[in-house]
């Protein structure tokens, strides 16, 4: 994964990480084409926290799979594979997360790695991540964030981006976010950015999640993306990969096709700004 290029990708351009078979219900990502798909569901110990053995097990999956620019990584319930991608970084990093909740909560069982408290546990574990850049979560639920991880987040709350939409300047407003923030200079200075979406930032209207879900439009997050993406290249730095979780439940009809409307939508942008 390190170094790798969202441009000029030759081969496959999106893998399918699928542990509960939903995407066999979606139309999108497609399974043909440039793409490669992956059954994890023989794999027991996966379903929200993830063990030792289940994460041994993934890890085989990734070093003997091609590598893709774009990762789909199943519902929200398995969004610690961003924890697991990451672990291939070994140059200095940003980490931006688009999601509903923090995901910073302590493990509840002998820190086993979980969907709710992966990213808590890659603060402390990569010393190559150089900030986090959390967008999507109230105000509430990051206050709950143990101090010392907090030092290396910046945050972007659910409430600010509702009074952005509410002043009629949501565009404006978010571009100013992604440029205050100076890359610094030198050896220790960030060159590589991976990105981290879940879907249950956006609004019942877009999506359905077994999570509480947030209140954007598509159309905002692509939006976002696209700010986030062009400020990257702006300061030189290379994105690392790109991964999309906050798929619906395998036999929810009506929350498949949200999920593979999304999905359209998603690699529509990625291709069109070249970024796949």
């Amino acid at each position: 994964m390190e170094g790798l290029r969202l441009l000029n990708t030759e081969k496959a351009k999106w893998s399918v990480w699928d542990f509960s078979g939903v995407y066999e219900n979606l139309s999108y990502p497609p399974r043909s084409g440039p793409a490669v798909h992956l059954d994890l569901s023989g794999i027991s110990g996966t379903n929200c926290y993830c063990d030792d053995e289940a994460a041994a097990q993934i890890r085989e999956r990734m070093v003997s799979s091609p590598e893709c620019p774009v990762r789909f990584i199943d519902s929200g319930n398995y969004h610690y594979m961003t924890n697991l991608f990451l672990r291939g970084m070994t140059r200095r990093f940003i980490l931006v997360v688009f999601d509903n909740h923090t995901d910073m909560q302590p493990p509840a069982f002998g820190g086993l790695l979980s969907c709710g408290g992966w990213l808590a546990d890659a603060v402390m574990r990569f010393e190559n991540l150089w900030e986090v850049w959390l967008i999507g979560p109230d105000e509430e639920a990051f206050s709950a964030v143990p101090g010392e991880l907090k030092e290396k987040v910046r945050f972007l709350s659910r409430e600010e981006l509702a009074a952005y939409r509410a002043g009629g300047r949501f565009d404006a407003e978010a571009g100013r976010w992604f440029s205050r923030r100076e890359i610094p200079a030198g050896d220790e200075a960030p060159d590589r950015i991976y990105v981290s979406i879940d879907k249950d930032i956006l609004s019942e209207e877009y999506i359905s999640t077994t999570w509480s879900m947030g209140d954007m439009s598509s159309d905002e997050l692509l939006r976002m993306l696209e700010l986030c993406l062009s400020k990257a290249r702006e300061n030189g730095l290379l994105i690392a990969g790109i991964d999309i979780c906050g798929e619906a439940e395998p036999n929810d009809t009506a929350g498949c096709t949200k999920s593979s409307t999304v999905n359209h939508a998603l690699l529509g942008f990625l291709r069109a700004a070249g970024y796949i």
